[in-house]
């Protein structure tokens, strides 16, 4: 597979990402709300990961250009990243796995594009 083929799919398989991650919010956060295994395991690798940085709640935010309170909600579980920028953005501060934060936060997401995020992972490595 040449890499510009490999680029247009994966860019192919962010757009589906991002339809689905919209059509799954509709507006609300109660499919999260109701995923405290999800939520937990967000919280987790976010904070962990922060914490290994040895950076705070606001530098990140301060260089992420987001606000303090988004991350801190972020961390506490009051909300999830809505877009896929967001959790690229997380992904590539802390230093993350963008697909499996899309797993993690979006399961329904996993569960459909689960072969080609896999295809991805071995391919990034």
């Amino acid at each position: 597979m040449t890499s510009s083929s490999h680029n247009s799919e994966v860019a192919d398989l962010l757009r589906s990402t991002r339809c689905m991650m919209k059509n799954s919010k509709n507006g609300d956060k109660s499919q999260y709300t109701k995923g405290a295994a999800a939520r937990t395991e967000f919280v987790q690798m976010i904070v962990e990961a922060r914490k290994k940085s040895g950076m705070s709640q606001r530098e990140l935010a301060r260089k992420w250009n987001v606000s303090n309170a988004s991350w801190a909600r972020w961390e506490r579980g009051e909300i999830k990243p809505s877009d896929v920028k967001t959790i690229f953005m997380i992904s590539e501060a802390l230093h993350l796995n963008f697909f499996e934060l899309v797993a993690v936060l979006y399961p329904e997401i996993n569960e459909k594009y689960q072969k080609e995020f896999e295809i991805i992972r071995i391919m990034g490595k």
